[in-house]
């Protein structure tokens, strides 16, 4: 629960660290924070260790734009410069003056919590707890880094348990498991659009249309649907170790044999696709 500060009482400052912000699982949750948080009446800044992402890969940087979410990108481009990213963060929240900080990711978490040392008074800090890629030096520095921290967010209690195990106390614990905004999935009538319309569509469902793309739904017309295909179990993720794809092969035969009507796709890229 975030307190209004004596400031304002009204709209509570939170700043979100990000390690970047090219579209990827942590990246989208935090942009949907953002963008919610604004809508509710906080006022949330983003802030991302490196560069802007490259086109197409900017996604999330044009939604918080388009919802007037400040960005700042602090352009480090490798571990020498962390130094001076701490410097550089320190001084950026010192002018936000946030009442909350939260951070999302490996160098986020190390960084922010180093940033936070040069603010009086430091405001509270949470961190999630990244789990890909968890060697057992960089757990241990993560670990040590942040033990300060006010409160930790895990996604799972098999992530929590790995907390307590480099001993992050239970307490200042959460598991918080990430949230899908399921209205972006949800099917609706199809829409009519005029003769001066372009081709193509918005380039995602969760940007508004651009400019002379004029399209409405057609209420009144039931939908229509495409031709008849097998159920489909979606996978969708970086087909990496990590991400357990292979656990899915090994069963999916036992899966499909139990589930003949079905079909499966997996939809990604990765180290892992061959």
């Amino acid at each position: 629960m975030i307190e209004s500060s004596g400031r304002d009482n009204r709209h509570p400052r939170v700043a979100l660290v990000t390690t970047e912000l090219a579209v990827g699982g942590a990246e989208q949750c935090l942009a949907r924070l953002a963008i919610g948080l604004a809508r509710r009446g906080f006022q949330p800044a983003v802030y991302s260790l490196l560069p802007p992402p490259a086109a197409p890969r900017d996604r999330l940087v044009r939604q918080l734009a388009n919802s007037q979410v400040p960005l700042h990108f602090l352009g480090l481009r490798s571990a020498t410069q962390f130094r001076r990213g701490v410097r550089q963060l320190a001084d950026l929240l010192a002018v936000q003056q946030p009442d909350l900080i939260q951070s999302f990711l490996f160098h986020a978490n190390v960084l922010t919590a180093r940033a936070i040392r040069r603010l009086r008074p430091a405001p509270p800090l949470v961190t999630g707890w990244r789990v890909a890629d968890q060697r057992p030096c960089r757990a241990w520095l993560e670990a040590r880094l942040t033990r300060h921290v006010t409160h930790v967010v895990c996604v799972s209690h098999s992530v929590a348990d790995q907390a307590r195990r480099l001993g992050m106390p239970a307490e200042r614990l959460s598991v918080i498991p990430n949230g899908v905004d399921t209205a972006l999935f949800a099917p609706g009538p199809p829409r009519r659009c005029d003769g001066n319309a372009p081709a193509q569509p918005p380039a995602s469902i969760a940007e508004p249309p651009a400019a002379g793309w004029s399209c409405e739904r057609d209420e009144a017309s039931p939908p229509t649907l495409p031709p008849r295909s097998p159920p489909t179990l979606l996978a969708i993720g970086r087909l990496d170790p990590q991400k357990g794809f292979d656990w899915l092969l090994q069963d999916a035969r036992r899966l499909l044999d139990a589930l003949p009507e079905f079909q499966l796709d997996i939809v990604g890229e990765g180290p892992e696709r061959s």
